[in-house]
């Protein structure tokens, strides 16, 4: 897992080029892209459950 996030921090927070952080790593461009991709997708599907719960709970409440 640490792994699949160091590429993501890098390239989205610290503003790294794909290429930098698989130099960086020992590996290639394209398993960089994809470890990107799939935290990129658990960090949007995570949210997108929050906002589903806050939307629920804001209905419940506003039932009585």
């Amino acid at each position: 897992m640490f792994f699949m996030r160091k590429p993501c921090v890098a390239t989205a927070i610290q503003g790294k080029s794909l290429d930098e952080i698989a130099k960086k790593l020992g590996v290639t461009t394209g398993a960089v892209y994809v470890a990107k991709s799939r935290v990129m997708k658990r960090l949007i599907e995570k949210v997108q459950s929050v906002d589903q719960e806050e939307w629920e709970l804001d209905a419940i409440r506003h039932e009585d």
